[in-house]
């Protein structure tokens, strides 16, 4: 039973830091769809790998996020950017709900399967190395 307990400890510890990494962004969306402000934004530059930076004003000062870029949007536009009050650092493209229900998918995916794939083979290697010695 303790052996169990000492891996069922693992996968959770990995798990746990997994969802750290990967569900950074989720996090985020969801603190944003939670308490998160919309305010007015204008997109200024083009990034890599279909993204977009854009600026907005909060607290008299100017943020500045990348984002997803959706079909048709243009350097110059007006878009939506939400926001955290206590920290503009945090800021999103677009509404929070479906980019936090758009990112929850993969980040539960990852965070179930890795670990236990981890714990699988610890279980396989030892149980096969046990064998061997036999």
């Amino acid at each position: 039973m303790g052996r169990v307990l000492r891996l069922f400890a693992l996968w959770l510890a990995l798990a746990a830091a997994l969802s750290m990494v990967v569900g950074r962004h989720a996090i985020d969306y969801y603190r944003l769809t939670r308490h998160g402000v919309e305010t007015q934004g204008i997109t200024v530059a083009g990034r890599p790998h279909g993204q977009i930076e854009y600026t907005f004003e909060a607290n008299a000062r100017t943020y500045t996020g990348v984002g997803k870029r959706l079909e048709g949007t243009q350097i110059g536009d007006k878009i939506a950017v939400y926001y955290l009050p206590v920290a503009p650092n945090i800021n999103c493209f677009g509404d929070p709900q479906a980019l936090f229900s758009a990112e929850m998918p993969p980040v539960v995916l990852a965070v179930f399967l890795f670990p236990t794939l981890i714990i699988l083979r610890l279980v396989l290697r030892r149980t096969t190395s046990r064998r061997v010695a036999t």
